[in-house]
């Protein structure tokens, strides 16, 4: 009998995601080297209110078409419950160093159609444990596990003990209102930062007017798309 013989295809009507991923494997894209150098951390954070925080922060995981985003909610007040509170055991596992948090994080991660999510804050006062070393640590090991290449903070200001952990962000994205008030306020924060000695910080944060727009829709994806074009 003749031997059958196995092709690789790609679909030109398949999503668009498929399609991406299909030619990075292809690409030997699983490489470790080259997936670390595609990973970007977010710290999406803002002095104002309803300025499209968590809109921004779940378009930018949904924006990732290569191994997928991660949503971790870090708000004050999520409107969300994660009755497991997995953040807070997260925080104990990134506090002690723990081997086993990846091997916790895949079991917990809830996986939605077009990105994921860690899960919330149960008490923002959990995330008060957190400093600098622990969160650079953590991303390290986000980017070490190489499970998704977009990892994403929706952070509320009250849960850092200190300014300083934005900085173990590749990307600190602040939402802005341009009303008076607002700036005023984005202002504030931005002398907060320099009073700190944090400067290095206050020139990475990156401002940028969200629209109403539903995460998902083509008017979200094509803001999201010109805005992290723009910081390649």
């Amino acid at each position: 009998g003749s031997e059958e013989i196995s092709h690789n295809r790609i679909f030109k009507y398949s999503r668009v995601r498929n399609i991406s991923s299909e030619i990075l494997r292809y690409m030997n894209i699983d490489d470790t080297d080259r997936r670390r150098k595609l990973f970007r951390s977010y710290a999406v954070i803002s002095p104002i209110g309803r300025c499209g925080k968590t809109n921004l922060a779940v378009s930018l995981c949904m924006n990732d078409e290569v191994r997928g985003g991660l949503y971790v909610g870090m708000e004050e007040y999520s409107a969300f419950h994660d009755h497991e509170d997995v953040l807070a055991n997260v925080i104990y596992l990134v506090k002690q160093r723990s081997p086993d948090l990846t091997g916790y994080m895949e079991q917990k991660i809830v996986e939605l159609e077009e990105y994921s999510v860690l899960g919330y804050l149960g008490s923002y006062i959990d995330a008060l444990e957190l400093d600098t070393e622990d969160m650079v640590w953590l991303i390290d090991e986000f980017r070490r596990w190489g499970r998704y290449t977009t990892v994403v903070f929706d952070m509320g200001q009250a849960v850092l003990k200190d300014l300083a952990i934005l900085g173990a962000f590749d990307e600190i994205m602040v939402p802005e209102l341009k009303d008076e008030l607002s700036q005023d306020k984005l202002g504030m924060f931005e002398r907060v930062l320099e009073r700190r000695e944090l400067g290095k910080i206050a020139r990475r944060l990156h401002r940028l007017n969200v629209p109403l727009a539903v995460p998902g829709s083509a008017e979200m994806l094509r803001f999201i798309e010109s805005e992290i074009g723009s910081r390649r």
